[in-house]
């Protein structure tokens, strides 16, 4: 199959299984963001298991697609991350921002910092993988994406407070 077909397959078939899981996800009352780590996780897992495998037809040539199709760092960057952000700092109310300062520094800074030593000084105890690669791991781990918080406590009917 033509790679311009193939991928055009790919962004299709994702587009569709990602507006499908919205409704899944108010069905089942689980977080959106869940069912959507679990669907990429899935994906993953199956393009991976039986990406190689001959006699599928079209699923074998989606699943080919799929372990084939890759977006480069900058992609992420330039497409994903700006618009994920900017809803996020969109939506905040300075004001409940300023009233909430204490305890916002105290988990965007302090929290992070203990999770990054903690996450960090696990995996060199647990791992031959030096400290200070295992701290930056921690670091990434630690500092999670704003938009999918949000979400979260959104879906959970948390306190205002909490979700500024």
């Amino acid at each position: 199959m033509p790679e311009v077909v193939l991928t055009v397959l790919v962004v299709a078939v994702l587009l569709a299984l990602v507006s499908l899981v919205l409704p899944l996800a108010d069905r089942l009352g689980l977080p959106y963001t869940t069912l959507l780590a679990s669907l990429g996780v899935g994906l993953g897992t199956l393009a991976v298991a039986m990406g190689q495998m001959d006699g599928l037809g079209p699923l074998g040539d989606l699943l080919a697609g799929l372990t084939q199709f890759g977006l480069s760092a900058d992609a992420f960057l330039y497409l994903f991350l700006p618009p994920l952000l900017f809803t996020a700092g969109l939506t905040i109310d300075v004001r409940l921002l300023f009233d909430e300062l204490a305890a916002v520094l105290l988990l965007a800074v302090i929290a992070v910092a203990v999770a990054t030593a903690a996450v960090g000084y696990a995996l060199a105890w647990v791992t031959a993988v030096p400290l200070v690669i295992c701290l930056l791991l921690g670091a990434i781990v630690a500092t999670t994406e704003p938009a999918a918080v949000i979400s979260i406590f959104r879906d959970l009917g948390a306190p205002r407070r909490l979700t500024t």
